[in-house]
């Protein structure tokens, strides 16, 4: 069996499904937006990897790239659980971090702090190159749609050539051409495969307490 490993970057899968759909307009003549995929963000990332897989072929880890927020503690404890509903299916955590800086605001002539998260592209960088320098896989699921990522992409392809690179983008993203171009393949997840990969509504965790999914609510 190929062993296929997943590397997913959190934050660009969570953004396509929380993404806004421009739906038309009503009678007043206002847009009408929609989420289409806000509710499946209670997804179990196994088993959306699992997807596409083939008969000869073997998911033997996943890792789940992110950072914790800083501005809302709720946001944070639905993060938190969310992660610990992963591990407990064996998806492997690796953390970024958010960082402040300033902004200028052009309109209102102010300075003010921003958040943005930063690590995640290097953490996804590290591992494609050193996993493939170990002979870790096969053959990896790469689930982003972030074009920096494409250095690391052709060191691989140029070094390990026998490897393939499969770039999944997020539902309702426009593939990046450029990421596409350098990949062995590529593909985008499914609406079907986002139903058919939920997480349980409860979900056992490894200290005897259930967690609860925050959109069964």
């Amino acid at each position: 069996m190929k062993k296929v490993i997943a590397l997913i970057d959190g934050f660009n899968l969570y953004h396509a499904l929380d993404q806004k759909r421009f739906e038309g307009v009503d009678d007043k003549g206002m847009p009408i937006y929609s989420k289409p995929y806000h509710r499946y963000k209670w997804l179990d990332l196994k088993k959306v990897s699992a997807c596409f897989l083939t008969h000869e072929e073997n998911l033997i880890d996943v890792f789940y790239f992110t950072a914790l927020t800083t501005w809302s503690p709720k946001k944070i404890e639905r993060h938190e659980n969310y992660i610990r509903a992963l591990e407990s299916r064996g998806v492997k955590t690796v953390y970024g971090a958010f960082k402040e800086r300033e902004v200028y605001c052009t309109n209102c002539k102010k300075i003010f702090l921003k958040s943005e998260e930063k690590r995640t592209d290097v953490n996804i960088a590290i591992h494609l190159l050193g996993l493939a320098q170990s002979d870790a896989y096969d053959r990896v699921l790469l689930i982003t749609g972030d074009s920096d990522l494409i250095p690391a992409v052709e060191w691989v392809r140029r070094t390990h050539p026998i490897k393939r690179i499969s770039v999944i983008t997020p539902p309702g993203r426009r593939m990046t051409k450029h990421l596409r171009a350098v990949a062995t393949d590529a593909a985008i997840i499914k609406e079907i495969q986002l139903q058919t990969s939920q997480l349980p509504t409860i979900m056992p965790n490894v200290d005897g307490l259930s967690i609860l999914s925050p959109y069964s609510l």
